[in-house]
């Protein structure tokens, strides 16, 4: 998704959104399943039982074959399935190129030509029926807001959520994800309740999305997940703190003509005091743009 809308940025393209109505409903049974009939359905017999035809949400097999109905329907169309992530769908023909990314039943549409662009949510609604949410500003819990000079990501909503969730509104700020004599002790009273440092833990990774300046302490913080202690616990609280002072920071990218990529990588040799292992860091740029 970085590297799609960093390309699209730079390009200028259109990024639109798209949702599908009623998804996991629109894939096919093709084994033999049966239900109960409804309360207040008096059609049926005594004894007898509704066989499915569609799948319903909470079945096990629904998203499956709703992933499998949609792929089948993209080809049809035209579009190329990518061998390295199966969200992505790409098309091209001449100066003209699309591309979908797709996360269960949410779409992102992105594309150098507007009048394509209709043509292919005109073809999504004559198959599923779709909600048509028209410029992309809001996908999967990440801000897009765009410009002139390029487009800003951010996950503003999604810190403030997290920071209501946490009781931690009104908590005194940090200037650093960690402290600087940051201190992972193993030897600390282990946590009362481990799944609520999982569950940040797992909130911290996501938000990594358009924060890269958590990811070291997400990394740090995501190795002891299996036993965490308080002391682990008052660490993940000051990377809240440092969030609520900063909670609109995201990634810029911008309006740009060349797309050369380019990395960057560091070592810092036995950093960490418990295992005495190197800690490698890497950065890669699409023109300007960091998407990874």
């Amino acid at each position: 998704m970085r590297l799609l809308l960093a390309v699209a940025a730079a390009k200028s393209w259109h990024i639109h959104q798209l949702d599908v109505n009623d998804a996991f409903l629109h894939g096919f049974i093709n084994e033999g399943l049966y239900l109960q009939p409804p309360e207040e359905y008096y059609k049926a017999l005594p004894g007898q039982v509704c066989k499915l035809k569609r799948f319903l949400y909470g079945l096990k097999q629904a998203s499956r074959q709703w992933n499998i109905k949609f792929t089948c329907k993209l080809h049809q169309y035209g579009f190329i399935q990518s061998p390295h992530d199966p969200c992505l769908f790409t098309l091209s023909k001449g100066a003209i190129f699309l591309a979908l990314l797709v996360y269960v039943d949410d779409i992102l549409l992105v594309g150098s030509s507007l009048d394509d662009l209709v043509l292919v949510k005109e073809f999504l609604h004559s198959q599923f029926t779709i909600k048509d949410l028209g410029q992309a500003h809001y996908f999967l819990g990440v801000e897009l807001a765009r410009s002139d000079t390029g487009l800003y990501l951010n996950q503003r909503k999604y810190v403030l959520d997290l920071l209501s969730d946490s009781g931690l509104t009104d908590c005194k700020l940090a200037t650093t994800p960690l402290p600087r004599d940051a201190m992972f002790d193993l030897d600390s009273p282990l946590l009362h309740d481990a799944d609520q440092f999982r569950r940040l833990v797992g909130q911290l990774l996501y938000l990594g999305f358009t924060r890269p300046d958590l990811s070291h302490a997400a990394q740090q913080l995501s190795q002891f997940v299996q036993a965490p202690t308080d002391a682990h616990w008052s660490l993940a609280l000051h990377v809240l703190r440092y969030l609520k002072g900063y909670p609109s920071k995201g990634l810029f990218f911008p309006v740009q003509p060349t797309l050369s990529i380019t990395g960057f990588c560091d070592a810092d040799w036995v950093y960490c005091p418990l295992s005495l292992r190197s800690l490698t860091s890497y950065c890669v740029f699409r023109g300007s743009a960091l998407i990874s």
